[in-house]
């Protein structure tokens, strides 16, 4: 049944969202944090590099630090690409200022989320591939210790047979 108040978004919602996060995160996140802040504090302010690159190698940090899926990466490419249009719109309206600039620079971002997702989709195959091998691996050796055990088995049982044979 649709109702209303599960799709929207309340200031309590927020809070207690924020509340749960914080309670549900380990120090290997917060270290995680810390590392990023700290990278940018360093490259920004020794190598004087702007925000983009900071934000964008700062994202591959995280995508690898957080083994996150890739499809974040490719959602947020999905999105700038939405945005372009609508940025374009805006600019040929009059109602935005330099609206084609930055179409043109969310694009940019476009094609770099798209790359990081894509690099990390390789990424995410190469590693299922090792995992997919690592079970049939077990497997077999299941499998093959399993056929041991019925064997013997079966020797055992016959060689009761042959001394209750012998016997008689």
């Amino acid at each position: 049944m649709f109702k209303l108040k599960n799709y929207i978004f309340v200031p309590k919602d927020v809070f207690s969202l924020s509340k749960k996060a914080w309670f549900w995160s380990h120090y290997t996140d917060w270290l995680g944090v810390l590392i990023l802040f700290l990278y940018a504090v360093v490259f920004g302010l020794l190598f004087d590099v702007s925000g983009e690159p900071l934000f964008f190698i700062g994202f591959i940090i995280a995508i690898i630090y957080w083994r996150m899926d890739s499809r974040v990466s490719i959602a947020l490419a999905l999105v700038c690409l939405v945005c372009i249009p609508i940025l374009l719109t805006l600019f040929n309206k009059d109602i935005l200022f330099k609206g084609e600039i930055w179409a043109e620079q969310v694009a940019v971002w476009a094609y770099y989320f798209l790359v990081i997702g894509v690099v990390r989709q390789i990424f995410e195959y190469k590693e299922e591939e090792k995992e997919k091998r690592k079970k049939s691996k077990e497997n077999k050796n299941k499998k093959t210790n399993h056929k041991t055990i019925i064997k013997t088995r079966h020797h055992i049982v016959n060689l009761k047979k042959e001394n209750l044979n012998a016997q008689k």
